[in-house]
């Protein structure tokens, strides 16, 4: 087949992963991505994974961003076009658009870079059977089709001892309103698809102050620390009052 000259050929096992994990993730870093591709076995030489990620941004597919005071690395989006790209290969997200430059910087990228180490986390370990990210459940909603009461920031399937389970979880980075935890706590109390809510955290100070608006929730929410999840995962120390910590999250798992 001829192509036009200075044209694009998208190559469906190697290009259209980049495009769908940037779209995945809202907002990610060179180096992230770059571990995605390679545990998903997608890219495993560095330099081909540079040039492939390069002309898919020379010919505007994907957004380049250099927010220096967050990541030493570039951070990327995905553009109009590459959203057109994916649909055009059957991938279609109705919550999905294009982030212009002038909003990245309003955006929590703190958040989603912590949310994608978290998910490596996950991949890298061998519990993990599936992550929903809070892209796909906006999707979902928007299309009237979600079994979740909320897009969380991720819907995560485990497997362990030979049975599939299911959690939704949330990195809260910055505390919210009172209201807005108590609006989200009504939402959880409706939830009947999940076995648990885990709330990950960078400090201990702010997961007491999250935990006193959830606790008592009618469905199981736990609380742990960011840094200790990306570590011990499933041994991780959960509470669901903020401060004791009285088991593991393997244990809230098998017996709620």
């Amino acid at each position: 087949m001829a192509y036009i000259k200075g044209s694009l050929a998208i190559n469906h096992l190697r290009d259209i992963p980049l495009l769908r994990h940037i779209r995945y993730s809202t907002v990610i870093s060179h180096s992230q991505l770059f571990q995605f591709m390679t545990l998903g076995h997608h890219e495993t030489r560095r330099s081909i994974f540079n040039w492939r990620l390069r002309r898919l941004v020379d010919h505007g597919l994907v957004n380049r961003h250099c927010v220096s005071p967050i990541s030493r690395d570039y951070l990327y989006t995905i553009a109009s076009s590459g959203i057109a790209c994916l649909e055009r290969h059957g991938d279609f997200y109705l919550s999905v658009s294009a982030l212009p430059q002038s909003e990245l910087q309003a955006l929590h990228l703190l958040r989603y870079l912590e949310l994608n180490e978290i998910h490596l986390a996950f991949l890298r370990s061998q519990f993990l059977s599936n992550w929903i990210p809070e892209s796909r459940l906006l999707s979902l909603i928007n299309l009237g089709a979600s079994p979740y009461v909320k897009a969380y920031d991720a819907v995560v399937e485990v497997i362990l001892q030979e049975q599939q389970f299911r959690f939704a979880l949330e990195y809260e980075h910055n505390q919210k309103s009172m209201k807005r935890y108590l609006e989200i706590r009504e939402a959880i109390e409706a939830e009947q698809n999940i076995s648990l809510v885990l709330y990950l955290m960078p400090s201990s100070s702010l997961m007491a102050k999250v935990a006193q608006y959830l606790s008592g929730c009618k469905r199981p929410i736990y609380c742990g620390l960011v840094d200790e999840f990306k570590e011990a995962l499933l041994d991780t120390r959960v509470s669901n009052d903020g401060r004791i910590h009285l088991r593991t999250l393997r244990d809230a798992l098998v017996q709620p």
